[in-house]
């Protein structure tokens, strides 16, 4: 990318459109993107690419900056609680992974917790450290289940991810304005 502030000029308000709350200032976003640059991580020309990039520098609290490495379960249905802004109650989360498996670093876990008082569990592909995707599958199952119109959905790449909670019809508006790939799980 040869000029940054052209890029972020043109994303910026696109993000503001999509009615995600915004924290970060356009200058913010740019001076980000500046000093990430310096590596010469942003030489492409790939504007979905880049975008994901631009997203690290976005502070939203209608959005999940994350990372699928190293995430805990239990942790990350506290982040979906947040997100939802307490409609979704989760409790008693716990992730149970047998010795062995923890110790091989592959094989299966037990997530069980209860969702707005109901009880789920869900057998999530253990490895390592790493998240299982599928969980966020099974999430928006609770979500159809527990009559909540909203979707957790996914934009970035696997290594910079913002995970939101909103309709199908937000995702098609956010589709309309900005060249990312943007899926429900």
């Amino acid at each position: 990318m040869k000029d940054v502030v052209a890029f972020v000029k043109k994303y910026y308000p696109k993000i503001e459109e999509t009615g995600l709350t915004i924290n970060s200032t356009e200058f913010s976003v740019i001076s980000g993107l500046k000093g990430f640059n310096e590596d010469g991580m942003l030489e492409s020309e790939d504007e979905k690419w880049l975008l994901d990039f631009l997203f690290m520098f976005i502070q939203t609290p209608d959005a999940l900056n994350m990372d699928f490495e190293g995430l805990g379960y239990e942790f990350f249905v506290k982040q979906v609680q947040e997100l939802s802004g307490n409609e979704i109650v989760f409790e008693d989360a716990v992730t149970k992974i047998d010795p062995e498996v923890e110790e091989s670093g592959q094989g299966t876990c037990e997530i069980s917790f209860k969702c707005n008082g109901k009880p789920y569990s869900f057998t999530a592909v253990f490895n390592y450290d790493w998240f299982d995707p599928k969980f966020l599958t099974f999430l928006n199952s609770v979500l159809e289940d527990q009559k909540i119109e909203k979707r957790l959905m996914a934009f970035g790449s696997w290594n910079i991810c913002m995970i939101t909670l909103q309709t199908p019809a937000w995702m098609e508006k956010f589709k309309t304005l900005l060249p990312m790939d943007i899926e429900i799980f």
